[in-house]
């Protein structure tokens, strides 16, 4: 049986059965975890980024949820694709329709998205981007096991 790691950010905690980088800033209200850890950005296999949107951020940004996942998409994600297909997910107690896609710049890669709102009206998107090395059982097992086990802190 594997040990399960706690991990924190934006006010929320999740766990992982896997070791990922301590957070790093990506942009303005944005954190990201990676895997494997120690090693240099381009051998990243998985990037789990959380992009913060407050309410005073949303009322500046006067964008929809779908323009907001579509510059989280471009920002962070390095992609303008829409989703080819949906994968739900319970989060937060919560079902959640996340956009799946590929992408294949700078390298191929799996793209899944998901939106959630919290409590105050904060809405935070969670994407994770796996390169296609990844074994797509392992991929889901990781993305499940964190979506799974995020609370509010």
């Amino acid at each position: 049986m594997s040990t399960l790691l706690t991990y924190v950010v934006m006010g929320l905690s999740f766990n992982s059965s896997i070791q990922l980088s301590n957070p790093e800033t990506v942009g303005l209200n944005a954190i990201q975890f990676a895997y494997p850890v120690n090693v240099e950005s381009d051998k990243t296999e998985l990037q789990i980024i959380f992009v913060n949107f407050d309410v005073e951020s949303q009322n500046n940004m006067k964008m929809s949820d779908a323009e907001l996942i579509s510059y989280v998409k471009t920002t962070f994600l390095g992609t303008g694709k829409q989703g080819e297909n949906i994968k739900e997910r319970q989060i937060l107690g919560n079902t959640s329709k996340g956009e799946i896609l590929k992408t294949k710049i700078p390298i191929a890669s799996n793209i899944e998205i998901h939106f959630i709102n919290l409590p105050d009206s904060t809405k935070i998107a969670i994407a994770f981007k796996s390169v296609n090395t990844i074994d797509a059982d392992v991929l889901e097992g990781i993305t499940s096991e964190i979506t799974g086990s995020l609370k509010m802190k």
